[in-house]
């Protein structure tokens, strides 16, 4: 399992981002379903587990944990406002950290 391999930022980054997906209202629950891939009472589950996420093939952690991370880095828009409400870091450190996870998956 990757995500426990990763450094503990590195956990903590991700876990914001699946945390920010979940509870930002940003997408709606149908909108998770269709662009994360899975169900949001799954991807509460997700979070959880943390630290212990299981992102083996095929788990529901995977998913989360790709398509979250996907969405913060790539698809989503964030004024510098917005992005300190709920990140901790810089965009450049999440980008990292999803670098660091796609190493290990």
């Amino acid at each position: 399992m990757s995500f426990q391999d990763l450094e503990k930022q590195d956990q903590r980054n991700i876990f914001q981002c699946l945390k920010y997906i979940y509870q930002s209202g940003m997408l709606d629950e149908r909108e998770i379903k269709k662009r994360i891939g899975i169900k949001i009472k799954d991807l509460g589950a997700v979070i959880n587990d943390f630290p212990f996420i299981d992102d083996s093939d095929g788990a529901n952690g995977a998913l989360a944990i790709k398509n979250c991370l996907s969405e913060v880095c790539d698809n989503l828009k964030f004024t510098s406002y917005d992005w300190n409400e709920w990140f901790t870091i810089s965009q450049d450190c999440m980008h990292e950290s999803y670098n660091q996870w796609k190493k290990l998956s």
